[in-house]
């Protein structure tokens, strides 16, 4: 394999394996005949080679050289010339994009004896600072007198780089060209590089970079008769999706001062007041790049004496937001498919898309204003150091990073924040693009305060806030605001709804909703459901009057009192009942019969049930004994779901009384009938489902005598238990539908409690004896077998039965396409995790061309 490879439109089906997502991305502008500075790349082989022997391979400098000289040719500048001289910038480009991870050097080739011009010292005296801070972590500008200027602080920077080293500057461009090569591939093992891989599950695959060697051109070289300077545009705006484009630029600099947040830019605009054609002339190259990629991109260029250089074109970090207002805008018009645009969106991500944002309606003190950044609003307390983030976050205290300017040092810490704020920078300085990235909310340029880290103080006007105190960050509108203030819940834009219709028609599954109250009947509803998958019906049961004929009900001796106690509760739960089914207006609705252990009807003494051991004739000492005999070793083990229906049979005959009864007056009302689905819970012998089934269809036979239009109700099992899995077929025959819990499933399947694992399971997998937590990711090799087998086996014995998985599991991508391949026909999740599951059920399908 060869070690160089040239910038070129004929290398742009090369893999990012072999020159990095970097260079690929130059190859593809090269493709749209774009101004792209000649240069060349040498592969990942490189880096490999490097890796293997800690020094660079015997063909290295012959094809140095070779590719230098053709880079003359190209150019007509000479490496390291006195006149006009040929410099370079020497950048990383690994497979996966790390922004700023890694190094980057500019002006390798700059000779002392070649300056001739104050512009020309000042592209010497950054490749002096960038050589000794990268290559020898030695920061000049803390010890240099910045009074200086021009030659003075050249001469400067030469004798402190002396005094540090022991060694005169190399004024070889080849020595130069040579350290900073290595230097970049270093750099692959950085603290930030690290980092930022194990943030964004980058895989060891994806680490080997490619050295991109460039034609340096040159920002700062303007005058009264020529246009020069650097910016970073985006094809759109990051935090909304809307065009025009938008960004920022700065006559007379060069890029790094911008992304590296050195500076407050001026608007993209700017080039319209100076030069409107090659305003223009952006503006157009990035639309064409926004339909070459498929996605909003963001390109760093130069202009350099008239002439538009693109030097970088990446993918832009924007909104979640943004991203689906994008999704939903290119499919109308037609510029992808809707396939294509569902395929954009990781799942994960729209479940941070709905932002929350402050609460206009009280008054609130704005310390300052700074840039938007990144939409969202955090209180917090304020800390000015990535360690000081990391400390409040481990301790369970939300945090705001406070920093001049962040750099990718802080990466760690900026993920432990809760928000982000800056003093200098703008919408694409490394602070905004990282908070996008990570969904916090961010604001910079907030240049009227004044910060001290070393004091731990901010200051704006007249109020000090030190380490600790509270703040809180609007990214929406930029807004900083003094104290902790009332965030609000996000209201979804119009897109979000778009786009989840878009993926409700593209996914086979359908996706439901777990409910435990009528509040989030209407979320869920709000959010698109396909019907309630799962009605926890014991949370229409913990009111204090409702708990108390609980208590009774299992206190009671006989059938006749419990049917005095049921003809109390009546009343209220055919009308909650009736209130949920008119709310889902005819969507399917699960309602699972009662489930948890009796103890939690209980508390654990006798205390304060004197009344009920009136009512219910009893002493209070019996009553005592009576709670003792209830007692349990495992209750989570014990008398709970369908056990309660066989023990205490008219719990679940009341239960099923009032599901039905309040079905059949939503039916006569309205003239349609609600869909009921009664699910029984916790099912480990075929038997006990086939008893309380035929419970269930007597209280129907009996309904059916009021009403013979009452349609029956759907009769389904929550497959929870190892056996029940294992036996599913034999259910199945008796079933209308089947839904698997994979709480309790995994659960009974692994042995372990979810409420006692956190004490051990991260250290699990800190010490890599598990991968994931599997309360949070779904047991594929084991849990998830059991349910291939369990499918397998149910449609067997009834290919006619519906079959469905409630448990937050649902919204996890993996598990949904694990749902797919075998077969399930619904998921089930909170109605704040419907959104993603839903996209993961469309990219399923997409994927398996269902």
């Amino acid at each position: 394999m060869s070690l160089v490879h040239r910038i070129c439109a004929e290398n742009a089906n090369l893999s990012p394996k072999v020159i990095g997502n970097k260079g690929l991305s130059l190859c593809k502008m090269m493709t749209l005949r774009l101004n792209v500075p000649h240069g060349f790349i040498f592969s990942t082989e490189l880096f490999r080679c490097f890796e293997h022997n800690q020094t660079l391979p015997a063909v290295f400098e012959s094809d140095l050289r070779f590719a230098i000289k053709n880079l003359e040719l190209d150019t007509g500048q000479i490496f390291g010339g006195l006149d006009n001289p040929l410099l370079v910038s020497v950048r990383s480009g690994a497979a996966a994009s790390m922004p700023g991870m890694m190094d980057s050097f500019l002006n390798i080739g700059m000779r002392y004896d070649a300056l001739k011009t104050p512009a020309d010292d000042a592209l010497y005296i950054a490749l002096i600072y960038g050589y000794a801070s990268l290559i020898h972590e030695i920061y000049l500008d803390e010890e240099a007198d910045m009074n200086l200027t021009g030659r003075d602080l050249v001469h400067e920077y030469l004798r402190l780089y002396h005094e540090h080293t022991g060694i005169e500057f190399p004024q070889d461009p080849f020595v130069q060209i040579k350290n900073a090569m290595i230097a970049v591939l270093k750099s692959v093992h950085n603290r930030r590089a690290k980092t930022y891989r194990m943030l964004n599950n980058i895989s060891a695959d994806d680490m080997a970079t490619a050295v991109i060697i460039q034609k340096m051109v040159i920002g700062n070289t303007g005058d009264n008769q020529t246009f020069s300077g650097s910016g970073v545009a985006n094809s759109r705006n990051p935090n909304t999706g809307h065009s025009p484009v938008m960004g920022e630029f700065m006559r007379n600099h060069q890029g790094d001062m911008i992304v590296g947040g050195r500076i407050i830019p001026d608007n993209l605009n700017i080039i319209q007041k100076y030069n409107p054609v090659l305003h223009n002339d952006l503006c157009d190259k990035l639309l064409k790049l926004e339909r070459l990629f498929l996605f909003p991109v963001e390109v760093e260029f130069t202009i350099e004496n008239n002439i538009l250089w693109f030097l970088q074109v990446r993918k832009v970090k924007i909104s979640d937001e943004a991203l689906i207002y994008f999704a939903v805008e290119q499919t109308d018009c037609q510029n992808i498919s809707g396939d294509d645009a569902l395929m954009l969106v990781k799942p994960r991500m729209i479940e941070r898309f709905l932002h929350a944002s402050v609460d206009d309606d009280h008054h609130h003190v704005i310390l300052d204003t700074g840039v938007a950044a990144s939409p969202g609003a955090a209180s917090g307390h304020a800390v000015f150091t990535a360690d000081d983030a990391v400390r409040y976050h481990a301790e369970g205290k939300k945090a705001i990073l406070i920093r001049h300017e962040t750099s990718p040092e802080d990466i760690y810490g900026m993920f432990s924040a809760a928000a982000i704020l800056t003093a200098r920078g703008g919408m694409t300085s490394h602070a905004a693009v990282a908070a996008r990235g990570m969904g916090r909310p961010c604001v910079t340029g907030v240049n009227k305060i004044k910060i001290s880290v070393s004091d731990g103080t901010l200051t704006a006007g007249e109020r000090v806030i030190k380490t600790g105190d509270m703040i809180t960050v609007n990214g929406t509108t930029g807004d900083i605001l003094w104290g902790a203030v009332k965030i609000k819940p996000p209201e979804p834009p119009e897109s979000f709804y778009q786009f989840n219709t878009m993926a409700s028609q593209r996914s086979r599954m359908n996706i439901r909703t777990n409910i435990d109250s009528l509040d989030e009947a209407d979320l869920a509803l709000d959010f698109q459901t396909s019907g309630i998958g799962l009605y926890r019906t014991e949370y229409a049961l913990y009111k204090e009057s409702d708990i108390q004929n609980i208590r009774k009900m299992v206190l009671a001796q006989t059938v006749a009192q419990r049917e005095l106690i049921a003809a109390d509760m009546q009343n209220a739960q055919i009308l909650h009942f009736r209130r949920l089914f008119e709310k889902m207006n005819n969507l399917p609705v699960t309602v699972r019969l009662l489930d948890p252990p009796l103890h939690e009807f209980f508390s654990d003494t006798a205390e304060n049930y004197a009344d009920i051991a009136e009512k219910m004739n009893m002493t209070v000492s019996d009553l005592t004994q009576r709670l003792r005999d209830l007692k349990e070793f495992n209750p989570m083990l014990g008398v709970r779901g369908c056990r309660v229906g066989i023990l205490y049979p008219e719990i679940y005959r009341f239960q099923t009384l009032f599901i039905l009864t309040a079905a059949m007056q939503v039916g006569q009302n309205t003239g349609i009938y609600p869909d009921v689905e009664i699910m029984i819970p916790f099912v480990g012998f075929e038997s006990e489902f086939k008893t309380i089934k035929d419970n269930i269809l007597s209280v129907y036979q009996d309904i059916l005598s009021q009403d013979s239009d009452m349609p029956r109700p759907k009769i389904g099992a929550m497959i929870e238990i190892p056996r029940a899995a294992l036996c599913a077929d034999k259910i199945a025959q008796n079933a209308d539908f089947l839904s698997f819990g994979t709480n309790d499933l995994t659960q009974t399947v692994l042995g372990i409690s979810r409420d006692d694992s956190p004490r051990f399971m991260q250290y699990y997998m800190r010490k890599k004896l598990v991968d994931f937590d599997p309360f949070v990711t779904l047991d594929i090799d084991g849990v998830g077998m059991l349910i291939a087998i369990a499918v397998k086996k149910a449609r067997e014995a009834n290919p006619n039965i519906i079959i469905g998985l409630c448990g937050e599991h649902g919204a996890d991508p993996e598990c949904v396409d694990f749902c797919e391949m075998i077969g399930i026909d619904y998921l089930s999740c909170s109605a704040y995790r419907m959104a993603s599951a839903r996209l993961a059920a469309a990219q399923s399908s997409i994927k398996a061309g269902t």
